[in-house]
């Protein structure tokens, strides 16, 4: 898997704009490099969860890497973070 690709899109999920973030968090998904799981989780944990469009999109991102999104869902939803906790649980 491309990880130059990877790492480019890792950056453009703290851009500014969200419609930015959305398409950056599907693409993770699509290209599935490793630790793409991670980043996923990581920036769906800071959203503020103001744009239900870019918290779906994280899903969906991790929906498409297949069994290490699935299970980095499942991590979330043991996290010692409350939040986190809860909205893994919700998804």
């Amino acid at each position: 898997r491309d990880a130059r690709t990877h790492e480019y899109l890792s950056r453009a999920m703290a851009d500014e704009h969200p419609a930015v973030r959305r398409a950056a968090a599907l693409a993770v998904g699509r290209v599935g490099a490793t630790g793409a799981a991670d980043v996923l989780v990581k920036a769906w944990a800071a959203d503020d969860g103001k744009d239900v469009f870019l918290a779906d999109a994280y899903l969906r991102g991790l929906e498409r890497l297949g069994p290490p999104g699935i299970d980095a869902l499942v991590k979330a939803a043991e996290a010692a973070d409350p939040r986190l906790r809860d909205r893994a649980a919700l998804a």
